[in-house]
């Protein structure tokens, strides 16, 4: 059998993760509003350094590959597949 392989590299792909609960950060040293000094910020997306950037990053890609005609090969997908087959 021959297969053909792709790979790919999403610039900030962990910046493109949608998160399944909230999560609030304090404001950063040197962008504190005046105004508000202890408020914090709710996060919209996941961050970069964020524990959960990377399994929402995840959560997102399997999604979008899931609804085409890729095929996860085990219960922990780690490699998918596309069929010509049914086409």
């Amino acid at each position: 059998m021959k297969f053909q392989v792709f790979q790919m590299d999403v610039k900030s792909a962990f910046l493109n993760g949608k998160l399944t609960k909230e999560v609030y950060v304090a404001q950063p040293p040197g962008f504190t509003d005046p105004k508000h000094p202890n408020h914090v910020y709710k996060l919209n997306k996941a961050l970069n350094g964020l524990k959960q950037a990377p399994r929402a990053w995840y959560e997102t890609l399997s999604t979008y590959l899931i609804v085409r005609p890729l095929v996860g090969k085990s219960q922990k997908i780690y490699l998918y597949m596309l069929s010509l087959v049914n086409c």
